[in-house]
């Protein structure tokens, strides 16, 4: 079943990049395969590794277009995953499901403005070792892992302030925190995570948006978070006055554009 979800991912990402020589009925064949050996005989091959396909099989559900409606949210796999008693401290295969997992979370929670089911704080992450992570080279995916954490703590506090608060002053110390830890994590990450370039626009230029340019896709993954939880901060600020939201207006604004300044330079946006 692993083999065949495998399989199914690899054959819908290469009918988006060579979809002459690839169609989606390939990658819909080595789907039903593995749906069906999950069905019949998931748990026989064991939990673990029952997870690992159902998450590999979500990923194929993200990727295609074929889906008869969009996933919203990781209920099955995030059961898997919570059964085989994999978290934040977890290493090898089951931590490595877990931040897969918590990524994909976050992108479909973001994509359905829902917030994230699994609330970070359970997720058994120490936030003091966390902050005390240091940003040598070998350390990217610590730092991707962090940023994760972040953003979703930043969607769940955006999604609450669509609703009436009743202690505006606690929800303004709560985005307080949260931006320290966003500014922290931008300020600290490995230099293996900055921008080679940045450009910003010229006045004769084919697009109004920076040329961005970062080499490793961890890190333009990680830079791509962080620049979504900055707008998300800019979007939800709990106190109204009008020189205040014009910076928070700017604020969105510039996050935006560098977002965009990014995905102009990626062959895979």
């Amino acid at each position: 079943m692993l083999y065949n979800a495998f399989l199914a991912c690899g054959a819908v990402h290469l009918n988006h990049v060579n979809s002459e020589n690839w169609s989606k009925s390939i990658a819909e064949h080595y789907y039903t395969i593995a749906t069906k050996e999950i069905a019949e005989d998931g748990e026989r091959h064991g939990l673990q590794l029952l997870a690992i396909s159902a998450l590999v099989l979500d990923v194929y559900e993200l990727m295609s277009p074929n889906k008869a409606k969009p996933m919203q949210d990781l209920r099955d796999s995030r059961a898997l995953i919570q059964r085989c008693k994999w978290d934040g401290r977890s290493d090898g295969a089951g931590g490595a499901c877990f931040w897969l997992h918590r990524g994909m979370e976050l992108l479909t929670c973001l994509g359905f403005k829902m917030p994230v089911r699994w609330d970070p704080d359970q997720w058994n992450i120490d936030p003091e070792t966390m902050d005390e992570l240091e940003a040598g080279h070998g350390t990217e995916h610590l730092w991707t892992h962090r940023i994760i954490y972040i953003v979703s703590k930043i969607t769940n506090f955006a999604h609450r302030r669509e609703k009436p608060e009743s202690d505006p002053d606690q929800a303004l110390k709560e985005w307080e925190s949260l931006m320290r830890m966003a500014d922290d994590w931008e300020r600290k990450k490995p230099k293996t995570m900055y921008p080679l370039g940045w450009v910003g626009p010229q006045s004769n230029a084919e697009s109004l948006f920076p040329k961005i340019w970062i080499p490793d896709s961890a890190a333009v993954l990680a830079k791509t978070f962080h620049l979504t939880g900055m707008i998300l901060l800019g979007k939800s600020y709990p106190k109204t006055a009008p020189k205040r939201d014009q910076e928070m207006k700017d604020m969105r604004l510039h996050y935006a554009h560098a977002m965009c300044g990014i995905a102009r330079h990626l062959k895979d946006r």
